[in-house]
């Protein structure tokens, strides 16, 4: 009887824990949202246009990019 008792205990405990570790990363906040500091390269002056031209322009590549990778993967298929 205490054997079992000590299983069911030690089972509880278990599923209590794998319980509050799933529960937490399911609703921990991401990364992005809870840094404060933002990175030097990726924040730009909206005073300054040719600093938002420049930003358009990195925008676009990265899509652009983005785009051919995709395109290059369906074609693989």
């Amino acid at each position: 009887m205490k054997k079992l008792v000590l299983v069911l205990f030690l089972f509880s405990v278990a599923s209590l824990s794998c319980l509050y570790y799933f529960w937490r990363q399911a609703t921990q906040l991401p990364e992005w949202y809870t840094t404060e500091t933002v990175d030097g390269q990726e924040t730009v002056d909206l005073s300054n246009e040719s600093e938002i031209i420049a930003a358009k322009a990195r925008l676009q590549a990265k899509i652009d990019a983005s785009i051919t990778k995709a395109e290059v993967a369906d074609t693989q298929q």
